[in-house]
């Protein structure tokens, strides 16, 4: 049995966390299963990390008020799941006309051209997307179920965004999306070369 978990077994001896291990149990399958979904690898300390989260918030905040329903739960396993990748993403490279150039010669100047470039034709959300496709290495899967999407939405958006962004190359005539506020350009130019998606996945799953 893991630390965390022995965390919330631990407390059993108390009548208050025996009345929320109560409450949650008729979830507990399905949250682990949820939890496998979002993270095959890390899909069991994601639902020990989750179960943890969940007692420390029935303490603090909902004492004595309804009981935990199954979209709580796993609201609050899809944020720990965004917070793991927040915390273990490594330094990553965009798109495959800067990966060809190695990491150790991306420059700032070529990095915001480029990012000003895809800016110019795509709108915020797009741009999030391409880059957390391209840039950070997501899945489909991933991206949809941080931005609270289908599968085959993201699929569309990002074959619309490569459309757009090949028939911009090859010269034809497109409409300008300008990016009214420069201060976000900054962002994902800091994004990238931070390799630090952090920004990004805060704006995709608020929207």
């Amino acid at each position: 049995m893991s630390e965390l978990a022995a965390k919330v077994i631990t407390y059993s001896e108390n009548d208050i966390n025996e009345a929320f291990l109560e409450e949650i149990s008729p979830h507990l399958e399905k949250l682990r299963t949820y939890c496998k979904y979002l993270s095959t690898w890390d899909g069991e300390d994601l639902y020990q990390e989750t179960l943890l989260k969940a007692f420390i918030y029935r303490m603090k905040f909902h004492h004595g008020s309804s009981p935990f329903t199954k979209a709580l739960l796993f609201r609050i396993a899809k944020n720990m799941w965004i917070d793991m990748y927040r915390k273990h993403r490594g330094r990553v490279v965009l798109c495959e006309e800067v990966e060809q150039r190695g990491t150790d010669s991306i420059r700032y100047d070529e990095v915001r051209e480029l990012i000003e470039h895809v800016a110019d034709h795509l709108s915020e959300r797009h741009v999030n997307m391409l880059l957390m496709f391209h840039a950070f290495h997501y899945s489909i899967k991933e991206i949809a179920l941080i931005s609270n999407t289908s599968v085959p939405s993201v699929k569309t958006a990002l074959h619309r965004t490569r459309t757009k962004l090949r028939k911009a190359r090859q010269g034809r005539r497109l409409q300008f999306i300008m990016v009214s506020n420069h201060l976000q350009v900054e962002r994902w130019v800091y994004a990238v070369m931070s390799g630090d998606p952090s920004d990004i996945l805060a704006d995709v799953s608020q929207n």
